[in-house]
């Protein structure tokens, strides 16, 4: 099933790796073009700085491939891509582009460089990663992203040197956003009329629902561990949909930025609210909300707008004339009791027809 999911949302391309056996050896990896080589290797594409690839019989990530932003372009103007922040990269890269006088001047902000990371973000990655697979192994979790090493890319900003990290996965698909899922969810609901949402509405409300669940286990988790992603970290992209068992579940990657620390900081921070959610539940819990809408529009929206397709609904800040604190404390429910199964070790998976019926 992810696989389907993965071909529809990832660019994919040819790169030179080389000949060495051993993944070490093949880094650094540095992205300025496609290769046409007989030897070339498949990718691709994991947002704007990192590629996948297969390798004697493994699948690997390497991020922090793009320190000139031409992966970036690649991707941000490719129909696959579906993450907002791979655009936002190309707009800010397209506007240095036009005063600087090499691309290796690129930085994305004061404090990081453009597609690579300096040594801080790439150790804080693996070592919080390194956490997890401790955390994964006693759960009986098939490890999404198991962290190798960093490496040096050679190339400096600023005078400081600049890092890759790689990680080894499961297979391809193990590396598929909820956000990318969602977007192909979002993309399925705009072609459907009201009463064909309506059919689908339980479901997706299902579906979501383990979503939350699983975000309570990470919660569980992290806390156990001293594990703390930044709050601003926490969006639909950084989270994968992973094997569990007969099932799936959903699994934070990506933590440049986290910190480690005590677990009470780690609950304290991750169940702060916002909208009288915690906060990195929100859009979780947004989307199933807006698919009732949907389902109901001359019910929940003004006259003027209840022809306008599900993801204009989605964008809607005003206008819903819906009371969401039912669905608002059903959604607290759930994420309490994602924590309370990781304390007793006792996981629900996702099924995977609740996937297939939601986009089918």
């Amino acid at each position: 099933m992810l696989r389907k999911f993965f071909e529809q949302v990832r660019a994919r391309g040819k790169i030179d790796l080389g000949k060495e056996a051993l993944l070490k050896d093949v880094l650094p990896i540095v992205y300025t073009g496609e290769s046409d080589s007989n030897g070339s290797t498949t990718y691709y594409n994991s947002g704007g700085r990192s590629v996948l690839f297969e390798r004697g019989g493994n699948t690997y990530r390497v991020k922090g491939v793009d320190p000139f932003g031409y992966l970036t372009e690649r991707v941000a103007l490719s129909r696959q891509n579906r993450i907002n922040n791979v655009r936002d990269a190309h707009e800010i890269m397209k506007q240095q582009i036009s005063y600087l006088v090499e691309r290796k001047d690129l930085g994305f902000n004061s404090e990081k460089p453009f597609g690579t990371f300096f040594f801080e973000q790439a150790e804080r990655e693996i070592k919080a990663l390194e956490k997890l697979k401790t955390a994964y192994e006693q759960l009986g979790i098939e490890n999404p992203c198991e962290p190798l090493f960093y490496k040096d890319t050679g190339i400096k900003k600023n005078g400081r040197s600049t890092y890759q990290t790689a990680f080894k996965l499961p297979g391809l698909e193990a590396d598929v956003r909820t956000y990318e899922f969602m977007s192909l969810l979002e993309e399925r609901l705009d072609s459907c009329s009201p009463d064909e949402i309506a059919a689908k509405d339980k479901n997706i409300a299902r579906l979501f629902g383990r979503f939350i669940y699983w975000a309570g286990i990470n919660v569980g988790i992290f806390a156990s561990l001293g594990v703390l992603p930044i709050a601003s970290s926490f969006y639909p992209q950084n989270w994968v949909i992973s094997r569990y068992k007969s099932g799936y579940g959903i699994f934070r990657v990506d933590h440049t930025s986290t910190e480690l620390t005590g677990s009470d900081s780690v609950v304290r921070e991750l169940i702060r609210e916002r909208d009288g959610l915690p906060f990195l539940l929100n859009e979780f819990s947004v989307f199933p909300s807006r698919v009732k809408v949907a389902a109901n529009p001359n019910l929940f929206l003004p006259k003027d707008k209840r022809n306008i397709k599900f993801s204009q609904i989605l964008d809607l800040k005003e206008d819903i004339l819906v009371d969401e604190s039912l669905i608002i404390n059903a959604h607290r429910n759930v994420f309490g009791i994602g924590i309370a199964s990781f304390v007793r070790g006792l996981l629900e998976p996702i099924p995977e027809e609740m996937f297939l019926e939601a986009l089918e």
